[in-house]
């Protein structure tokens, strides 16, 4: 009925007058323009398939990379086998971000990798279970002075795994994640030089060495590869960063 397509399109919160609102602030943004298309001027009826054809459509998502069905980059993503473990640690703003969120897309391409999602992770099982394994060798990647070059570092040997944390969030957010963590604050912590430019070119970086956090575990990959820690297939370090060029490509070309 009418009124349950009204529902289904401008969501059952919305009051008549929001709906009036809404509508003509489509036709105000010239985003409808079916008198120009069609034979008759404007219906419902007609609407609710611009609406669906529209909109509906694109809300349909990608349960693996959580982005919109039609911007989904799971055939970018090139799997890359390490000998390192990768856990990420995704503040919950970041994760909600689902149209250029890099950790989620660097956990798919490490099948080595675990995820969670949080602020504090003191009383969090797994992640404690990870940190207190007699087998594991852990480090967290956070600059600063009391940090250690990655390229300085004595990994494990054979015996023990190399575990890397990444923390994906804003500069700000992060700070909170690694105070609140207590079972953080024991880690030794590791960081990386570079020379290299952001290709994050739409969204603002704090500083010119800031790198998204898929960019960062490339250039860890790329470390432990000098360091003859890891064997992974050079086409495959060389196509890591596929799906991210592919996210900055669309942000940047997007017209609304």
């Amino acid at each position: 009925t009418r009124g349950d397509i009204t529902s289904h399109m401008f969501g059952t919160h919305r009051r008549t007058g929001d709906h009036t609102k809404v509508l003509c602030n489509l036709f105000s943004r010239n985003v409808l323009d079916i008198g120009n298309n069609h034979e008759n001027s404007f219906t419902f009826e007609n609407y609710s398939q611009f609406y669906y054809n529209r909109f509906m459509k694109f809300r349909q998502m990608c349960y693996r990379c959580h982005r919109p069905a039609k911007l989904c980059l799971c055939e970018h993503i090139v799997p890359v086998d390490t000998r390192t473990k990768f856990v990420l640690l995704i503040h919950p703003k970041e994760y909600k971000r689902i149209k250029n969120n890099t950790g989620r897309l660097t956990h798919l391409s490490l099948p080595n990798s675990e995820l969670f999602t949080g602020v504090d992770f003191t009383h969090h099982t797994r992640l404690n279970a990870i940190l207190d394994n007699p087998k594991n060798s852990c480090y967290i990647l956070y600059p600063g002075s009391d940090s250690t070059p990655l390229h300085e570092v004595q990994l494990p040997e054979q015996d023990k795994q190399l575990v890397i944390l990444l923390i994906d969030a804003t500069w700000s957010s992060a700070k909170p994640i690694l105070r609140l963590s207590k079972n953080l604050h024991t880690l030794p912590k590791i960081s990386f030089t570079h020379t290299k430019t952001s290709a994050y070119t739409f969204k603002r970086q704090p500083f010119c060495e800031a790198l998204s956090t898929m960019e960062s575990t490339h250039c860890v990959l790329e470390i432990l590869q000098q360091k003859a820690y890891e064997n992974i297939p050079a086409e495959k370090v060389a196509h890591f960063l596929d799906p991210f060029h592919e996210m900055v490509k669309y942000q940047v070309n997007f017209k609304p």
